[in-house]
């Protein structure tokens, strides 16, 4: 009985850490995904038209989709920086899209820039996982 116990015990774990991989969503040539507690943003860097990869916690994905609509909602004037752990990041916007570029910190004179996202794009990006609005 014994036995059976851990077989089922290991074999219940096994299963569970599977799914440490999701993507969260997908729009245009953009895709979210988490492992364990790290997100990738996944986007179609415009400048270069290569796949480039933004990295950041679960808090800072937080602090990050709600910027991207509160820029949508109050369309203020200027963009606004967000600094983190490893990244710089200038949110630019117009009327009705938003565009994200990228300082990578260990070198400051590389930029990356994503394609425009409108809230629809950044609602099939982050909503599934935040269901949150502003």
């Amino acid at each position: 009985m014994r036995f059976l116990f851990l077989v089922f015990l290991f074999f219940f774990q096994n299963v569970s850490s599977q799914n440490e991989y999701e993507i969260i969503g997908k729009s245009n040539d953009m895709m979210l995904e988490r492992e364990f507690n790290i997100f990738s943003l996944i986007y179609k860097d415009a400048e270069t038209n290569q796949f480039k990869s933004l990295n950041f916690t679960g808090e800072e994905k937080k602090i990050l989709y709600k910027f991207l609509l509160k820029a949508l909602i109050e369309k203020p004037q200027n963009g606004f920086m967000l600094q983190f752990e490893y990244n710089t990041l200038l949110i630019l916007f117009n009327s009705t899209t938003v565009e994200i570029l990228t300082y990578i910190k260990h070198n400051p004179d590389i930029i990356r820039k994503t394609p425009p996202m409108t809230e629809k794009d950044i609602l099939n990006l982050f909503g599934k996982y935040d269901a949150i609005r502003i």
